[in-house]
Parts: structure tokens; sequence; C-alpha cells
């Protein structure tokens, strides 16, 4: 990680765990290897500034990952400054996940629900290079396939980079109804 402390940020680098699910996401999910297959670069960064309030964890409504796009005078900077021209930046809001490791503190999201969060996000990204809002297919693939706790802190979720996870697998005969609309 890079310390940029007058920003309050930290940038994720490459071996970063934080970084390598995000590649590992998009690896794994057909409906997101556009991103890769494109040469789309994702700035990963941890905001250590931003403060998730006890009763927004608690009830599960909350921005703990968020994505934005980077301007073309940005995204050209960028380039010019790391030899990288990063295309979206991914924020994760460290203070919803103080523990990133594989223990969980009750206090907080775990690691599984980074992930999912995380995918979510990914999902925003469409093949033209933009930002769409999510659908309520999104919020429907999300709800049944993790079900509807998966972002509070007194509940977890399944692991959806276990080698095992499929989403048709979570939803049943959800999935084939979303993936046919």
């Amino acid at each position: 990680m890079t310390d940029f402390d007058f920003l309050d940020f930290q940038v994720c680098d490459d071996s970063s765990k934080e970084k390598q699910t995000v590649e590992d996401i998009i690896s794994k999910f057909e409906e997101l290897n556009f991103i890769n297959n494109n040469s789309w670069k994702i700035l990963v960064v941890k905001n250590n500034k931003k403060k998730i309030k006890e009763e927004a964890l608690e009830s599960g409504v909350f921005n703990a990952v968020s994505i934005s796009k980077v301007s073309p005078k940005i995204e050209d900077i960028f380039e010019q400054i790391t030899d990288h021209r990063y295309s979206f930046i991914l924020e994760i809001a460290s203070s919803a996940f103080e523990n990133m490791s594989e223990d969980t503190d009750t206090s907080k999201l775990d690691f599984n629900q980074l992930k999912a969060l995380v995918y979510f996000e990914l999902r925003k990204i469409t093949p033209d290079k933009k930002l769409r809002k999510s659908s309520p297919n999104d919020w429907l693939r999300i709800l049944h396939g993790l079900g509807k706790d998966f972002d509070r802190v007194d509940s977890s979720c399944t692991d959806i980079l276990a080698e095992d996870f499929s989403w048709e697998k979570v939803m049943g005969s959800y999935y084939s109804q979303l993936e046919a609309e």
C-alpha cells in the first residue's frame, strides 16, 4: 500500500489482498470478463477518512464500497505519473472493514461480504466503458444468491470466490429467470 496521508487514502498495490480480490472477481465471472479483455485498469483505494456510523453498519444500508469513472483527462494524468491508464476507481471504506483478514470482527463486515460488495460495484461497469446505475436484476442476483442480510455486521455470506461457487447454484430457478431478462 502507498500512503497518501494528505488525502486520507491508501492506494492498494498489485500485491494487496484488496487488489487481488478485484482481479479474481473479474477473472472468475464471465459477465465481467470484458473488463480484462479491454485492458481497463481499476485503481483500488482504501478510504481511511470515510467513517461509517455504527447504526449504518448494523442496518446494512451504507456505501462501504463504491466505484467511479475517471475522466479522460485524469486517465492521462495517471498514465503520465504511474505508466498505468486507470479508467475506474474502486473505493473501499476501511472503517467498515477494519479487520480485513479471514477472521471476523463482529463489529465490522467480513471479507466475504467485501467480495460481494466489490462484485456488485463491478457489475456497474458497462462494455462501452461507462458506469450504469444498479439494476433490479443486480439486486435480485445478490439477494437471491447471498440472502437479504448479506451486508449486515451480524451476518455473513457465501464466499463468491470459492471454487464451487456459481450464481446458478446458489440462486436455483431464479438464475435462469434473471438471465432471460
